[in-house]
């Protein structure tokens, strides 16, 4: 049985990329590469790569969130990794990648 791909898009940013479903899914496995799924007040959203940093919520979530998400000043975050993001060679390497970009 072949896959079936979905368009999905970043909730606060609007970006789009493909995932690809096969029969009973783990959203997390199912999101494309460090695509997260964050709860924030309650309610769980869809972000992409750079959304979903755990810098954009490392002191509550960021200015940029809260605006892109129409989200009030007092927003509450459940986040897991925050405590050892910086150091992870998967986070390192974004980071490395998103700094080349802005040059």
């Amino acid at each position: 049985m072949s896959g079936h791909s979905h368009k999905i898009n970043c909730e606060a940013c609007d970006i789009e990329d493909e995932v690809k479903v096969d029969g009973i899914m783990d959203l997390a496995k199912a999101l494309p590469r460090r695509w997260k799924r964050r709860v924030i007040n309650f309610r769980a959203y869809i972000l992409c790569d750079v959304c979903g940093h755990p810098r954009q919520f490392t002191k509550g979530c960021s200015p940029y969130i809260l605006d892109a998400l129409d989200l009030p000043p007092n927003a509450t975050c459940e986040i897991e990794e925050i405590e050892d993001f910086r150091g992870h060679p998967d986070n390192v390497t974004w980071r490395r990648e998103r700094q080349r970009m802005k040059k």
